[in-house]
């Protein structure tokens, strides 16, 4: 039914074409494409799917994680794992520590402390302050300066510049 005042090209931008069905704004498929999606389906049956366990190899505690994937496909590598990026951190021995590291700002327990902290929270530097338990306080920045002093001394020692 065509509104009063308004041309049929006002019905059909209202969602109706002429025979009152109502028209649809993105193209659709021939009935002939729909009908062979549906031999084909029929002919392969339906994808069946399994509940699949999986460990992701950027993990060390060995957690088991599962998904749902296509029977028959080889469980491949977690694909997020190519991620999980870790910094090589420098460690040093009690000799090139005395040699080398040690300034009056810090105590070897300290730095070593700071050394723990940085592997375990990945250089995380504001989460290293916050869990900072040593004697006295100290900025994100006396941080970094320490940590980075550290690593650059004792590639210098090892010649391992670059």
């Amino acid at each position: 039914k065509m509104s009063e005042g308004g041309g049929m090209e006002a019905t059909r931008r209202a969602g109706r074409s002429d025979s009152g069905v109502p028209v649809s704004m993105m193209p659709t498929q021939p009935l002939s494409v729909l009908k062979e999606r549906k031999k084909q389906s029929a002919l392969g049956g339906s994808s069946s799917w399994e509940w699949k366990a999986f460990t992701n190899t950027s993990r060390t505690d060995g957690l088991e994680l599962r998904h749902w994937q296509r029977k028959g496909q080889p469980i491949e590598e977690y694909p997020f794992a190519r991620f999980h990026k870790t910094v090589s951190i420098l460690k040093y021995t009690d000799e090139e520590y005395t040699r080398h590291l040690a300034v009056p700002e810090w105590t070897k327990q300290e730095t070593d402390q700071l050394m723990k902290l940085t592997v375990r929270f990945d250089l995380n530097f504001i989460m290293i302050q916050d869990r900072w338990d040593g004697s006295s306080q100290r900025t994100t920045e006396m941080f970094k300066d320490r940590f980075y002093a550290v690593q650059r001394k004792l590639a210098e020692a090892r010649g391992l510049g670059g």
